[in-house]
């Protein structure tokens, strides 16, 4: 039976992608780089911040990479970086909640980043725990996952997780943890299926009729 399901949150309760990618943008005119292509920046999201600044700005150097993650954390603090919710995640998460289903967030995200995004969408209150990768190690590693469901008192047949990125995937997969795929994430449907997830949900609110397979 299922009793808790995790959440990755870029790119799968917020639609921030673009946000990220301009943040980048500017942070690259700013200190004098080349900016990622969107297909890189796509393909790192999920990805700890050291790991994907590294692919993102191959050639800079310690002093510099150290600057830009302190001006990109405080980027993405603004009012103007902060991402939208997903068209019905909100009325999933408060049917899942009434449904006395534990729920968890996994994220590379930056501690001080999430909550004031949590704060801005109104979503305090909503999740029993919240785990970011600078507090434990970075996915795929299932630290954060491991931590969540001895927290919370479930095995990993009992969890679930969502995310969009081949990251996420492998994360879960290291856990022992099926996992469910948005297709309107950072990672199209075609790159997510080399790892063959559990499944797939094209919007939110196909995902009760999924997760009544799952309980079959």
């Amino acid at each position: 039976m299922l009793k808790l399901i995790v959440f990755d949150w870029d790119g799968t309760i917020v639609d921030s992608f673009s946000k990220i990618f301009a943040c980048k943008q500017v942070l690259a005119k700013k200190y004098n780089l080349t900016a990622p292509s969107e297909a890189i920046a796509r393909k790192v999201q999920g990805m700890g911040f050291d790991k994907a600044m590294s692919l993102c700005f191959p050639s800079i150097d310690n002093e510099t990479s150290a600057k830009i993650k302190q001006d990109f954390h405080e980027t993405m603090q603004l009012k103007e970086y902060q991402a939208q919710l997903f068209d019905g995640i909100k009325e999933v998460l408060a049917d899942l909640k009434a449904s006395n289903i534990k729920l968890a967030i996994a994220t590379s995200k930056a501690r001080v980043e999430l909550d004031k995004a949590i704060d801005f969408l109104g979503l305090t209150g909503i999740f029993d725990l919240i785990c970011c990768g600078e507090e434990y190690k970075n996915k795929p590693d299932p630290a954060m996952l491991n931590h969540i469901m001895k927290k919370l008192g479930v095995t990993s047949e009992e969890s679930l997780m969502l995310g969009d990125t081949i990251t996420d995937i492998e994360f879960a997969n290291n856990a022992n943890m099926r996992i469910i795929c948005l297709t309107f994430g950072a990672h199209t449907k075609e790159t997510l299926q080399i790892k063959k997830p559990y499944a797939f949900i094209d919007n939110w609110k196909s995902l009760c009729h999924v997760l009544c397979t799952l309980n079959t």
